[in-house]
């Protein structure tokens, strides 16, 4: 099929968070928070003339192969380019991620190989039935490797699958996948059975056969553990957050199969973290500051800023406007 809008210029690169294939950093959970899942930014504008938005699934191609991803618009690209980090290979996603598209062409003398720049065909993904499992890792046999594992067996049965992690005090796991028909009722049970959700006694169960929606959260004592979302995936983003805080209250937790993609009154917004080396949230940074801290007793006290040091631009950012707005603040 011809591209309907002509062809972008495909960039790849690291993310901060990253690095090279993930075999390493790929294992800690709260490098993936700003970046869980691999995707294809595009300047709005490109989006538009594509009829694309913000989350729709694309497939992306050229005579060298075709991959599927997300999309997210990033007004900082220039029009007719795209970006795709480097990390997600066949470990996390059903396809060669970036490495499918780029150009087999090296420099001359360095033999340095082109990977920075490709010409794709960027289109609208049919697959209309999507799968979301959220799993918490709590040692055992369900511990983060063997969760991951589970994931990556699955990775070759959809359209278009990922697996990663996310996290804080403990990590998440994260398989998100989609595909041309809903799967059969069977297969959805293994799949429970993989991640360790097939314990009918703690189990919250939502079906809608008519429209092909399937839901199941296990929350044994009350406290969620693990969710599969199939057929309608709203709430997956407050899910993730919730469930990686720990911070979802038995009483709520029947809100985890409801069809909502924002969190439910009742619960406080996630503050977002500014150093995650240290894990150290906007809240608790803002908190110290209240009392006197400086940055250096921020570092001191937290660790922020001592590690890769890539947050030091916000922290003091973030001192010196408590500073400006606090008579007798220090704003170093």
């Amino acid at each position: 099929m011809a591209p309907r809008s002509g062809c972008l210029s495909l960039l790849s690169g690291r993310l901060r968070d990253q690095w090279h294939g993930m075999s390493r950093t790929g294992t800690v959970a709260r490098l993936f928070n700003l970046d869980d899942e691999p995707l294809l930014t595009m300047h709005p504008a490109d989006l538009r003339q594509r009829d694309l938005h913000g989350g729709d699934l694309v497939t992306v191609r050229n005579a060298r192969g075709s991959i599927v991803v997300r999309v997210a618009a990033d007004d900082g690209l220039p029009r007719g380019s795209a970006w795709l980090p480097m990390h997600w290979g066949s470990r996390y996603m059903n396809s060669a991620g970036v490495n499918a598209l780029t150009t087999p062409a090296r420099d001359p003398f360095s033999q340095q190989p082109e990977l920075k720049h490709a010409a794709v065909a960027v289109d609208k993904a049919d697959l209309p039935w999507q799968l979301v499992v959220l799993r918490l890792a709590d040692g055992g046999e369900t511990d983060t490797p063997g969760l991951l594992e589970a994931g990556r067996r699955l990775l070759g049965d959809f359209d278009f699958a990922t697996v990663g992690l996310y996290g804080r005090r403990r990590p998440l796991v994260i398989l998100r996948a989609a595909h041309r028909q809903p799967l059969p009722d069977d297969r959805l049970r293994e799949i429970d059975r993989l991640f360790g959700l097939a314990d009918d006694a703690a189990a919250i169960v939502y079906a809608d056969r008519q429209r092909q929606v399937s839901k199941r959260a296990i929350a044994p004592d009350g406290r969620l553990i693990g969710v599969r979302l199939a057929g309608e995936t709203l709430a997956q983003s407050w899910l993730k957050e919730v469930m990686a805080d720990d911070s979802l209250d038995a009483e709520l937790v029947r809100w985890a199969v409801a069809p909502i993609g924002r969190r439910p009154g009742k619960l406080p917004q996630r503050s977002p973290v500014v150093c995650r080396c240290a894990d150290v949230t906007a809240a608790e940074i803002t908190a110290d500051l209240a009392s006197g801290a400086s940055l250096a007793a921020l570092q001191e006290r937290r660790g922020c800023g001592t590690f890769c040091g890539s947050c030091l631009p916000e922290l003091r950012q973030m001192v010196a406007a408590h500073a400006s707005e606090t008579p007798g603040a220090k704003a170093a």
